[in-house]
């Protein structure tokens, strides 16, 4: 299966079950880091519009693996509880309002700018 489409899936799955990236983290491995939160960063895609992003990552120097969700239900705030705990055992978690959402620019159509959009973040958090 090529990397995006899995990373596509995956990124829905996600988004459809919010809980379930708990299963996936051993829930008995203990924090390491504390949590550095960038909150409202706007995202620019190629088309202009700027999109509402929270950053949580490690307070440390060095790259993480990212953990990336994008939803039309708002992208949480300060010290939103599942960022703050995959952050804490050394992931950076991008959480964004889609387009025309909540803090985000642009026109709400279900589904429709989706794929680019999420394409265009995806190469911003690499």
């Amino acid at each position: 299966m090529p990397r995006r489409l899995f990373t596509l899936l995956t990124a829905v799955f996600i988004f459809l079950s919010p809980d379930l990236p708990y299963v996936f983290c051993q829930e008995n491995a203990p924090a390491q880091y504390k949590v550095l939160e960038a909150l409202n960063v706007k995202v620019a895609l190629r088309d202009g519009i700027r999109l509402s992003t929270n950053i949580y990552r490690p307070d440390t120097a060095g790259q993480f693996p990212a953990l990336l969700m994008r939803t039309p239900y708002g992208n949480g705030g300060s010290g939103n509880s599942g960022a703050h705990f995959f952050a804490e055992r050394g992931y950076a978690v991008v959480i964004q309002d889609t387009r025309g959402r909540a803090e985000s620019e642009g026109v709400f159509d279900a589904f429709q700018p989706e794929a680019q959009d999420g394409l265009d973040t995806q190469e911003w958090v690499a």
